[in-house]
C-alpha cells in the first residue's frame, strides 16, 4: 500500500506530512498554458477513534462513494479556468491507482524496485502532451495533541478525558504538479484545515486536525453509509472552501 494511503491504520504520526509543503516556482507555473487534473481519491473511506488512551483508539476502513473525485475535479477545473487551460484526466485514474509506485523522497532503502509518480505520470498520461499535470491524491494527517493521524476522507471521533467527544469529517489530501516537459515534481502542497497554513504549525492550535476537516453529528460515525448524502454534501462544502485555498498555497493560484 503506497505511504500516502491510509497509514493511520497503522496508528502512525509521520514527521513526513510536515514536510510535504513545496509550492510551485511562479515563474515556472506561469509559463503554462493546457494543464491537466487528475483527482485520485477513490472512494476509500476510514472510520477512526482517537481516545485517551491507546486502549481506546479504533479503525477500519469501508469503501463509502460520496463523489469524491468528481468534487474535486470540479472544484479544480473551477478555480483555475480563469487562468489555465483544463483538461480533466479522469479517464486514468483506475491505471494510476493500480499501478504500483513510490513518490519522490519516500522510497525507503528496503522498497520494491516500482517506478516514481513522475514516470507513471509520463507513461500514462504523457500522450496527452500538456504543460503540467495536476494530481489531488490522499494525505495524512495528525490528531492535535495525540500521537494518531487520520488518512484520506474519513470520519473520526476525539475522545475527551471528561467524557463526550467531538467527530469530525476530514479529508486530508495533497495537490501534486507534475512538469509536462521534464516529467519533474513541481509543487507538492498538503491541505491545511480552513484558514491555516504551514505557518499555523507555530500559532495556537485552531483546529483539532492538521487537515480540513468540520464537526458532523455523531450518527454519522455508527452508520455511514446510511448517512452518504449528509456526508457528501459535509464534503462538497468544506472542498468549495478549502481546494481554492490549498490551490493558493501551492501558488497555482495567484
Amino acid at each position: 500500500m503506497p505511504v500516502r494511503k491510509f497509514l493511520a491504520a497503522a496508528g502512525l504520526l509521520l514527521a513526513l506530512a510536515g514536510c510535504v509543503t513545496q509550492p510551485i516556482n511562479t515563474e515556472r507555473a506561469a509559463t503554462y498554458k493546457r494543464v491537466g487534473v487528475l483527482s485520485a481519491m477513490e472512494d476509500r473511506f476510514s472510520v477512526s477513534g482517537v481516545g485517551v488512551t491507546a486502549f481506546s483508539n479504533s479503525y477500519r476502513e469501508d469503501k463509502l462513494d460520496i463523489g469524491a473525485d468528481d468534487v474535486m475535479t470540479a472544484g479544480a477545473i473551477q478555480a483555475l479556468s480563469a487562468r489555465y487551460q483544463l483538461v480533466d484526466l479522469g479517464r486514468y485514474r483506475r491505471a494510476f491507482v493500480d499501478q504500483p509506485k513510490h513518490w519522490p523522497g519516500e522510497k525507503g532503502i528496503f522498497a520494491k524496485d516500482h517506478p516514481m509518480v513522475p514516470e507513471v505520470v509520463r507513461d500514462l498520461m504523457g500522450g496527452e502532451k500538456l504543460d503540467a499535470y495536476i494530481l489531488i491524491t490522499p494525505g495524512y494527517s495528525s490528531v492535535r495533541g495525540t500521537n494518531q493521524s487520520v488518512a484520506g476522507i474519513g470520519l473520526v471521533r476525539i475522545g475527551s478525558l471528561f467524557g463526550g467527544g467531538d467527530t469530525r469529517l476530514h479529508a486530508a489530501y495533497i495537490v501534486s504538479v507534475i512538469d509536462g516537459t521534464d516529467f519533474s515534481l513541481q509543487a507538492d502542497m498538503r491541505a491545511f484545515p480552513a484558514g491555516e497554513s504551514l505557518l499555523s504549525s507555530f500559532a495556537p492550535i485552531k483546529s483539532p486536525i492538521s487537515a480540513p476537516n468540520v464537526p458532523v453529528p455523531a450518527q454519522f460515525l455508527d452508520a455511514p453509509v446510511q448517512h452518504r448524502d449528509s456526508i457528501a454534501g459535509q464534503f462538497r462544502q468544506m472542498m468549495a472552501e478549502n481546494l481554492p485555498q490549498t490551490l493558493r498555497q501551492a501558488r497555482l493560484l495567484e
